[in-house]
Formats: structure tokens, sequence, C-alpha cells
């Protein structure tokens, strides 16, 4: 055999070896299966072997045992009566709501996630942007007194960055214990420059964690990504939603900025995400459960501020498997009058799919909001191969103008609305880890309902006449991201 003989069949061998791992692994997931089947047979010399080594394996049962025993032994903590979680679980039951026994969907909700009931005084400010999120996030960081816990998707040492990374740096210098935990792929541009890890070396008072670190030995690690945007300070207030730490999150960045919406969140509920953070940090630092949560002062005792009853919502696997999914379909499948939904990125399944279409045939009002420019074009052409079947249905689709719209949020009824940092796709349904909370009652939910009639006014709704003359090269765009769409 020459040399291109040899390679040609190496190839081949290789292409067999991947054929046989799609059909032992992809046999419940038929249509992936022969999507990645097809990809290995028409990408030409082998590319589609690479393609389906970082994009197509899966490995959440491999990988969810080692995250799962890391939960479980958060859990085995709560009975634990000299324990920080027991004491703050005991002192919280007095603000679990029994009115969530009175709704369906909340009944529903306290099956799926015991582990975080529904919560009641607590107070959510809504901030438009980087320009509301910093200015506040950073005033907390300053009067930060024993500790500050920040984990983010992308932190990127760009002017925004450095200032926040400087504001903790002075607390820690100050005796504030900081924690960090930054995405390996999300926060590339910042780890590629070494920042964080002099951080942790430099500072004693701050320890700073990847999450899945990238490894080109096993680039099945692209996919657990942890996608959680959340700051803690002192166990009193939190910071969660869709920003990340980037300059493009400030108006200014006209040519590249982010519209995006954020919460400052006061009351008894913050305990949990204190808890989130902790049960992560157990995770990416090997660090003891009973070591590490038994630090005095990490739960500060609940404090009633406020009208607002929330539900923290942590989705990933291992943790709560497919959370988020479950909290889409329940918001699909109970709505009455209406469901209005606000993403950046919307590539439902078929379950979701269908739910949605039911839901419009009972006269259910469905208005989803979608960026108009996106800052993944593919995905963006993937989201409007969706737009004929639903719009044929009574879907109601608009496109926001202007800068790209980050934001994510979901209203139902009017009744209770669901923030965080999960997108409407497959991606945060079923591999990243994301965190979220559903307010089922109180203010907060008027000021969610009247963002959705801002976001609503600086959008175009998108007409099925119109749609169906798009124009045959547009049409071949959309029709070729979706056959990608079981593996967005």
């Amino acid at each position: 055999m020459n040399t291109e003989e040899i390679v040609l069949f190496f190839i081949c061998l290789v292409k067999l070896i991947c054929a046989v791992h799609i059909i032992m692994n992809k046999h419940n997931q038929p249509v992936s299966a022969v999507l990645w089947l097809a990809y290995l047979i028409i990408f030409p010399h082998g590319l589609g072997v690479p393609f389906y080594l970082v994009f197509g394996i899966n490995r959440i049962q491999q990988k969810m045992p080692k995250i799962q025993s890391t939960t479980e032994k958060v859990k085995d903590l709560h009975s634990v009566e000299s324990g920080t979680i027991f004491s703050y679980m005991r002192a919280i039951s007095k603000q679990q709501h029994s009115a969530s026994l009175d709704r369906v969907y909340s009944k529903m909700f306290d099956k799926m996630f015991p582990e975080t009931p529904l919560i009641c005084g607590n107070n959510v400010d809504l901030l438009h942007d980087g320009t509301e999120a910093y200015p506040a996030m950073m005033n907390a960081i300053v009067n930060a007194e024993k500790h500050i816990h920040l984990c983010s998707y992308i932190i990127v040492y760009d002017q925004k960055g450095k200032e926040i990374i400087d504001a903790l740096i002075r607390k820690a210098e100050e005796g504030v214990k900081v924690k960090i935990i930054y995405d390996s792929i999300g926060s590339y541009p910042f780890t590629n420059a070494v920042k964080l890890q002099r951080l942790d070396k430099k500072h004693p008072n701050i320890e700073v964690k990847p999450y899945a670190v990238f490894d080109i030995l096993a680039p099945y690690r692209f996919h657990l990504r942890n996608h959680r945007k959340l700051l803690v300070i002192d166990g009193k207030v939190a910071f969660v939603g869709g920003i990340n730490i980037s300059e493009e999150n400030v108006n200014r960045i006209k040519h590249r900025a982010i519209h995006d919406l954020h919460c400052k969140i006061e009351g008894p509920v913050i305990g949990y995400f204190q808890y989130m953070f902790l049960r992560d940090w157990c995770h990416v630092s090997k660090e003891s459960p009973e070591r590490l949560f038994n630090h005095v002062g990490l739960f500060a005792p609940p404090e009633k501020k406020e009208n607002d009853s929330l539900r923290i919502v942590g989705s990933g696997p291992g943790q709560s498997h497919e959370a988020t999914h479950k909290v889409f379909l329940t918001a699909a499948n109970s709505a009455k009058k209406s469901l209005w939904i606000m993403t950046p990125y919307f590539v439902p399944d078929q379950a979701l799919l269908s739910a949605l279409k039911i839901a419009v045939a009972r006269n259910v009002d469905i208005r989803i909001i979608v960026p108009e420019k996106s800052d993944h074009w593919f995905v963006q052409n993937a989201s409007r191969s969706f737009y004929g079947t639903l719009l044929e249905d009574g879907v109601r689709i608009f496109e926001r103008k202007g800068r790209f719209n980050h934001s994510k949020a979901m209203l139902v009824d009017n009744e209770w609305s669901f923030m965080g940092s999960s997108n409407c796709d497959g991606r945060s349904f079923r591999l990243n880890y994301e965190l979220d909370f559903i307010c089922e009652q109180g203010s907060f939910i008027d000021e969610v309902h009247n963002q959705f009639l801002r976001e609503l006014s600086k959008s175009t709704e998108i007409s099925l006449v119109a749609y169906n003359k798009r124009g045959i090269i547009r049409e071949f765009k959309e029709n070729l991201a979706s056959l990608f769409t079981p593996v967005l």
C-alpha cells in the first residue's frame, strides 16, 4: 500500500469507529444519530471526524456521577443539626410560601424542585444593561464585609472587567474572602492572558477556579459549560441574570453593544443562591463540603424585605438535569391566557415546539421576542427556520431592533415570570449549568410585564406573508442551518 492508500484506510477506519460510537450512544435520538452519520459521510477528507469529536460526543452519563456525588454530599449536610445549612433551612422554613399549593404550576414546581421551595418576603430590582447592573454590583462589592462569591460565564479583562477585578482585589486586601468561578471556554480571551490565575497566586484572600477546563485530548468537555451569572455578597444580596463581565454590556460601546437584563435580589431567598454557588465551588475546588459549609457567616439570618415570592432553579447534569426544559414545558402546558418569551437564541426541540402549538390551539396569546441582529448568524438562521410553522399556527414572533438583545425572560398569564441565564435552546435545556429564578407572586411580575411591553415597542412583528417573501438565498441558509438544530 502506498502512502495515499494508508491515509485513506486510516480515515475510513476512524469514520467506522465514530459511526459505531454514534449507533451505540445515540440510538435513543434517531434524528441526531442520522445527522451525525451524514456528517461523517458528507464532510470530505475525514473532516467530519474532528467535528464529531468536538461537538458530537456527549459524556454526560460518564461525567454526571462525579457531579452527582458532590451534589449528594452537600445534600447530606441538610440533616446535620450542628451545620450551617441545617440552621439556615430551619430558619427559612418560616418563609416558605404555602400559597404555592393553590396553583397547578406551583404544585408541579414543588415536585420538580423540592430542594429549592418557594420563598416569600424578597425584593427584586430589574437592572437594564451594564449601565445599571455594574454600578449596583460595584456598590455591593465596595460594601462587602465578609465574603464575595462571583460566578460568570464570561469575564473579559477589558476596562469594565478590570474595574470589577480591581475592586475585588481591594476588598481582598481588606480581609474579605473572594471566590471566583469562570467558564474556561466562555472566558477564553481572559484566561489566555492568565490574569485570573495570577490573581489566585498573588492574593491569599482570592481563590479562582475554572469550570470544565478544555482539554484537546478530551474535547467532549466542550459541552459541559457553566453558563451561570451570579454575584453573592455576604450572603445578603445577590445579582443574577444574563449579564456577563464585559465592556460590551455598556451602552457606550455602540458598534458591539449588548442589550441585557439583570436583577438585584435581597431577602430570605439569598441563602439558596449562596447554596448554589458553594455547591459549584465544592465541585471545581474539590474542597470537602463538610469543611466548606461549616465556615461561620456564610448564610445570613433570613430577613424579610418586600412581597416577591421566588423559587431558585439551578439546572445542569448531575444537579437538576433539564430543569430549564421542564420550566418551559410547564409554561407552555399550563398557560391559560398568555405566554411571552424573550430569548437571544430560539432553537426549541420538538417537545417544546409541539407544546407551543397546542397552547395556541387553546387560544393562548404566545409572543416570542428574538434579536433582529444576532451575534451568531448560524443560530439566528436556525431560529428563523422555525418561523414558518409557528406563524402558520398563530404564534406571534417579534424581532427586537437595535443592539443585540441578549435578554432572557418569560411571562406566563401575568401570574408568574422566569428570568436568569437560560436560553431557549437545546444547550441550555440539556447541557449547560444554568441559574434562573421563578417569581410566582409580587410586584416584580408587573415590572417584567412592563419590560416586555417596552421590548415589544422596539420590535418589528414578523408576518407570515412577509416571511414567505424572504427570498430563496435566505430560505436556503435557514434550511441549511435547520439541519444542525439537533446539535445546537
